[in-house]
């Protein structure tokens, strides 16, 4: 069976992950870089350990000014996506599981979570 060469698929191709300063994000960033995509990272806080080779754009995407900020910088330095991967996450809503949160609790977590992402995806800056 031939092996399939992973290290330049994505050559060519411009990803954002959100969320992509540390965790899951950070080790999904690092496999687009090197499978040779040309990657953006973005959250509130800047890296811990910086990598020259990842563009990092500082943003809080829980309100609409933070995903906005994003979409314009993308636009401008980078012309636009190809590839979108939604990591962002975070919580600070009240110990006791789901349960004990009420629908307003439901709605403040929620929104930034899903709402968001979906005005990434019907942006115009998507290749």
């Amino acid at each position: 069976m031939e092996q399939f060469n992973f290290n330049n698929e994505l050559s060519g191709k411009t990803a954002l992950v959100t969320g992509g300063t540390k965790g899951a994000g950070k080790a999904i960033a690092e496999r687009l870089l090197s499978a040779g995509a040309k990657v953006i990272v973005t959250a509130r806080n800047a890296p811990e350990t910086a990598n020259n080779n990842l563009q990092f754009i500082a943003a809080d995407l829980s309100n609409p000014a933070g995903t906005q900020k994003v979409i314009t910088d993308i636009l401008r330095q980078f012309g636009g996506l190809d590839i979108l991967v939604n990591n962002m996450g975070g919580s600070e809503t009240k110990g006791g599981g789901y349960s004990v949160l009420s629908d307003v609790d439901w709605r403040k977590h929620f929104k930034p979570i899903c709402w968001h992402p979906y005005v990434w995806t019907g942006a115009s800056y998507l290749k």
